[in-house]
C-alpha cells in the first residue's frame, strides 16, 4: 500500500514553502491545498495551482484550490478572533458565564473548521504535471493516488504478500523473512528449498521467489536466477534486468544501502521489508561476478552471521563487478581445482569463484595454523595474503605470483599445491606431536588405549589436586580423535582452541610431562589408597669408577613385569659361571652408565 501525505499552505507562500518542502518518511508525494487570497477569484487560484503542479512536475505533488476556500478563510478569521478574546482579555476571568459561552463558540467553530478542511480535499480539483487530474471536484482521493503512484512506479512488480510488502515488519513477519533467508543459503539447490510444511517463511518463499520465478528449475536443477519466462507477467524482469545493468558493470562499487536505494526510488518502489529477500536472490543468482565485502574486507562465504550483518545495517556490505578474465584460464583453472581438493565444492573456474575459494580455505582454518610461525615462511606469507585479501583479481593475478615468486602457471601452482598441504596439516601434525610426547611422558607407546582409561581410572581421586585429577579424567575418557588431545591441551592452557598461540603450545608441553610424572607417582602409591598398583616403583644407587655414582628411581608397568623377570633370568645365566663379585660391579658399571644416559635424555628433552 503507498500514501500521500496531507498538508495546507497558503497559495501567495506556496514557491517559498516548496523549497523547504521535504516528503515525509515512506510517502510517496504529497496533496497540498492551496487556500487562496482573500478576494481571490477560484479561477485565477485554480490557474496558479495548475501553473505549480507544471512547476514541480518532477515531484509527486497535487496541487488543489478548495471549493469553500471562503468559508474556510472565514471560519479561520473567526477562529483566530475568538481565541484572542479569550488570551487578551481580562474581564473574563471574572465573568465565568461569558468564558464558558466564548469556550463553547470556538469548540464550534473549530469542529465547523475541521469539517470544512475534511470537505475541502474533497471537493477540490487537484492538478499534477500541469493537468487535472479528475472532471470532477468529488473524484475518490484514493483513485487519483493510485493512479499517480501506478505510473511513478511503473516498473514495480506485482508480489502480493501483505507479511513482507511493507516498510516496516512485525516480528513475526521479521522472524519468517530471517528464517528464509537463513534457508535460501543452506538450501540453493534443493527443489522449492526443501520446503515440506505451510510455515510462514515458506509462504513468503511460494510468494517473492517461486511465485517470481527467481527460485526454479533452470535445467541443470534448481537455482536462483533471473525470472523464467512463464512468470513475465509480474514485472520481476525489467527490476532484473535493471538491477543487472547497475550492478554488473566494470569497477562498479555498489553498497547494499545503495542498491536498496536503487530500487526503492522511481520506477520501482520496492518496499523496505522485501529488499533483503530480493538481494539475496541476485547475488546468489550472479555470485561468480560479485565480491561481497563486509566493512571493506573481502568476504568469500556467506553464512547467517553476514545475513544479520545485512539486516542490521546495510551500509557496511559492499558489492563489487568481477569480470571475467579472459586470459590466465590454466592458472583460475588449476587454482580452482587446487582449493576444490580442501573445500566441497567444486570446481569453478571463474576468478571470482578460486579467489573465494581461496580465501575462503584460509578463513577456515583452525585459529591456531591462523596465528602460527611454526609454518614456513612462504605459508606465512601466503596465509597472511589471504587473510587481508580485499580484491578478488589482485589476490589471483598479482597478490599470488608476487608472494609465491613466480609467473609460471606449472610452477605457481606447485607451489600453491605445497602451500595448501602445509597449511592444512600443521594443526592435525602439532596435535600428533603432543600425543607423542603424552604417550612418551607416560610411558604408553605401544599399550592399548583401553589400558590408559584403566591407568587413569586407577588414580583419578586419590592426588589431592584438582588439576591432576581433571588430567586424569581426560585420559580415563581418551580416544584417538582429535578432540581428546584439544581437551588436554585446553586444560594445561587454561584457553579453548580458538585461542591457543605457539607459547601455549609449548606450555602445555611442559604442564604434561609435569602431570604424566605426577600420574605415574601416584599409580606407584595407589595400593595405600586401597586401589590396585599398575606400576612398580624402584629406587636405585650405584657407585661406578670416575665418580660417575648415580642416584634415582625407576618405575615399570605391571605389564612389563614378565619382561623384567625375563631379563633377569637371561642375565644370571649369563653370569652363573662368572665371578659373583664382579657381576655384581659389572652390573653398578652398566647401571650408572644407563641411569646416567637417561638423566641426559630426559635434560635434553
Amino acid at each position: 500500500m503507498r500514501w500521500f501525505s496531507r498538508q495546507i499552505i497558503r497559495l501567495s507562500e506556496a514557491v517559498e514553502h516548496l523549497q523547504k518542502l521535504k516528503p515525509e518518511r515512506n510517502s510517496v508525494g504529497a496533496f497540498l491545498l492551496c487556500l487562496p487570497e482573500v478576494g481571490q477569484s477560484a479561477q485565477s487560484a485554480d490557474a496558479q495551482a495548475k501553473k505549480l503542479s507544471s512547476e514541480n512536475s518532477e515531484r509527486a505533488l497535487l496541487f488543489g484550490v478548495p471549493a469553500n476556500a471562503e468559508k474556510i478563510a472565514d471560519l479561520s478569521l473567526e477562529l483566530a478572533a475568538s481565541e484572542r478574546v479569550m488570551r487578551t482579555r481580562p474581564e473574563l476571568e471574572g465573568d465565568s458565564v461569558a468564558r464558558r459561552e466564548l469556550t463553547g463558540r470556538v469548540a464550534a467553530i473549530r469542529s465547523s473548521l475541521e469539517e470544512e478542511l475534511t470537505d475541502a480535499f474533497t471537493l477540490s480539483k487537484w492538478y499534477h504535471n500541469g493537468s487535472g487530474q479528475a472532471k470532477s471536484r468529488a473524484a475518490s482521493l484514493s483513485v487519483t493516488a493510485s493512479a499517480i503512484a501506478k505510473d511513478i512506479f511503473f516498473k514495480s512488480p506485482r508480489i502480493l504478500s501483505e507479511l513482507i510488502n511493507r516498510e516496516e515488519l512485525s516480528s513475526n513477519s521479521s522472524k519468517a523473512r530471517k528464517d528464509l533467508l537463513y534457508r535460501m543459503i543452506k538450501h540453493t539447490s534443493e527443489p522449492e528449498l526443501g520446503y515440506q510444511s505451510h510455515s510462514a517463511d515458506a509462504g513468503l518463499y511460494y510468494t517473492v521467489l517461486h511465485g517470481t520465478g527467481l527460485h526454479a528449475d533452470r535445467g541443470e536443477g534448481w537455482a536462483f536466477g533471473e525470472p523464467v519466462s512463464e512468470y513475465k507477467c509480474n514485472n520481476m524482469n525489467s527490476l532484473w534486468w535493471d538491477t543487472e545493468e547497475y550492478l554488473l558493470q566494470p569497477k562498479n562499487k555498489v553498497t547494499l544501502a545503495a542498491l536498496y536505494d536503487f530500487w526503492g526510488s522511481p520506477p520501482y518502489g520496492i518496499r523496505s521489508g522485501l529488499m533483503p529477500v530480493l538481494a539475496l536472490a541476485f547475488f546468489l543468482a550472479n555470485r561468480s561476478a560479485l565480491a561481497m565485502y563486509i566493512d571493506e574486507g573481502f568476504t568469500p562465504d556467506i553464512t547467517e552471521a553476514t545475513i544479520d550483518e545485512w539486516l542490521q545495517d546495510p551500509k557496511r556490505v559492499r558489492f563489487q563487478f568481477v569480470e571475467a578474465s579472459k586470459d590466465k584460464v590454466k592458472l583460475v583453472s588449476a587454482i580452482a581445482e587446487t582449493v576444490s581438493v580442501f573445500s566441497q565444492h567444486g570446481a569453478d573456474v571463474e576468478p571470482l569463484d578460486a579467489a573465494r575459494g581461496l580465501v575462503s580455505m584460509v578463513v577456515n582454518l583452525p585459529a591456531w595454523t591462523r596465528r602460527t610461525t611454526s609454518i614456513s615462511q612462504m605459508a606465512q606469507d601466503v596465509r597472511s595474503m589471504l587473510l587481508k585479501a580485499n580484491d578478488p583479481h589482485k589476490v589471483i593475478f598479482a597478490d599470488l605470483p608476487t608472494v609465491l615468486g613466480s609467473t609460471d602457471s606449472d610452477d605457481l601452482i606447485s607451489k600453491l599445491k605445497f602451500v595448501t598441504d602445509e597449511l592444512f596439516s600443521a594443526y592435525p601434525a602439532m596435535l600428533a606431536r603432543v600425543k607423542k610426547k603424552l604417550f612418551s611422558a607416560l610411558d604408553h607407546f605401544g599399550r592399548s588405549i583401553d589400558e590408559l582409561q584403566r591407568r587413569a581410572a586407577g588414580v583419578k581421586g586419590i592426588t589431592g589436586d584438582f588439576l591432576l585429577d581433571a588430567f586424569a579424567t581426560r585420559l580415563e575418557t581418551f580416544t584417538e580423535d582429535d578432540t581428546s588431545i584439544e581437551k588436554i591441551i585446553s586444560l594445561a592452557t587454561s584457553k579453548p582452541p580458538a585461542q591457543w598461540v605457539d607459547r601455549d603450545i609449548d606450555a602445555a608441553l611442559s604442564q604434561i610431562g609435569s602431570w604424566s610424572i605426577d600420574i605415574r607417582k601416584e599409580e606407584a602409591m595407589a595400593p595405600l589408597h586401597g586401589r590396585p598398583a599398575s606400576r612398580r616403583v624402584i629406587g636405585v644407587v650405584f657407585g661406578a669408577k670416575n665418580g660417575q655414582d648415580a642416584t634415582g628411581s625407576v618405575d615399570i608397568a605391571e605389564g612389563d613385569v614378565a619382561a623384567v623377570d625375563d631379563v633377569v633370568k637371561r642375565l644370571l645365566a649369563m653370569a652363573h659361571s662368572e665371578n659373583r663379585d664382579i657381576v655384581i660391579a659389572a652390573l653398578a658399571e652398566a647401571g650408572a652408565f644407563l641411569m646416567n644416559q637417561r638423566i641426559q635424555e630426559n635434560s635434553n628433552d
